[in-house]
């Protein structure tokens, strides 16, 4: 598991009172083709605002079929 930080868009304009660490997991299906190695990115959004996109790391085998990635 890989945490990181991300700065909220324009963070001066909101009041941020405490930090959230998100956990994020990916499920491939288990069909043909379910898996992917092309890049997966991520924006997370809320009422104060959105993220940038972010990359997922693949590592290894991340994002193949029939699996879950956390």
């Amino acid at each position: 598991l890989t945490v990181r930080l991300f700065n909220v868009l324009d963070s001066s304009t909101i009041n941020i009172i405490r930090k959230v660490i998100y956990s994020i997991t990916v499920v491939t299906g288990d069909t043909q083709y379910a898996g992917t190695d092309t890049n997966i990115f991520l924006t997370v959004y809320g009422v104060n605002g959105s993220t940038e996109e972010m990359l997922l790391p693949k590592n290894g085998d991340r994002f193949e079929r029939d699996q879950e990635d956390t």
